[in-house]
């Protein structure tokens, strides 16, 4: 039988709308009631998980809670939340909600390990690269600081639908992690936030496998609701 589920978006609004747009490309439906039944909640209003960690601001983990639950009241049997930063705070959240949580990270780190490669280098938001978050998973590689001010940048720009600043931002990126790969610093690619499998140029570093956060995690849900 068929899960009802639920989307915890909004963070941020672009990346989560194109994360249902996955949903529905992945199922593999003849007749529209192929489809998985979804409930979809863009809550906008939920803290900033960047802000909550560099500025000490509002937890985002509160409204997480009660976005899940309502979801829960609404039907969904299971959740997900398309936002690698927002995972940081997964263990605070899982005690609190009714149905369960399928993790992001975890998703992701079996389908690297499934590939074979052992050191991927990860672009991320601000939460997702100074708090490690792939780390405790995988024997991880970063960029330098002002490399990933540069990353923290496209994915503002991705948030706000700048796609000349994009595009531009992502050729740079491309350009810096292409170098890492070159000198045999890093031998994959993760897309660690959900705003950065939006831009093209992001998908084309080299011959080294690429592992677009938001495509595996879609894959996972589908199968996961599917059964």
């Amino acid at each position: 039988m068929k899960k009802v589920l639920g989307i915890l978006g909004g963070m941020g609004p672009y990346a989560s709308l194109e994360f249902a747009r996955k949903i529905l490309d992945l199922t593999p439906a003849v007749k529209e009631w192929d489809h998985i039944r979804t409930v979809h909640d863009s809550n906008i209003d939920i803290p900033s998980r960047t802000r909550a960690i560099l500025y000490g601001e509002a937890s985002p983990a509160p409204g997480m809670i009660e976005g899940i639950n309502r979801l829960a009241d609404y039907g969904a049997d299971v959740v997900v939340v398309p936002c690698n930063s927002a995972h940081y705070f997964y263990p605070e959240v899982r005690d609190h909600i009714r149905i369960p949580w399928l993790n992001m990270l975890e998703c992701v780190s079996d389908e690297v390990h499934s590939a074979g490669v052992s050191r991927p280098i990860v672009l991320g938001g601000y939460v997702t690269i100074t708090k490690r978050t792939y780390s405790p998973y995988l024997n991880c590689v970063y960029l330098e600081a002002e490399q990933n001010d540069l990353v923290y940048a496209l994915i503002e720009a991705v948030k706000t639908n700048d796609a000349g600043r994009s595009e531009a931002l992502a050729t740079q990126i491309a350009g810096a992690v292409t170098q890492a790969l070159d000198q045999g610093v890093a031998d994959s690619v993760i897309l660690g936030c959900t705003e950065l499998t939006m831009p093209q140029a992001l998908h084309q570093i080299g011959t080294a496998p690429s592992f677009d956060t938001s495509l595996i995690y879609a894959r996972r849900t589908v199968k996961d609701c599917l059964g």
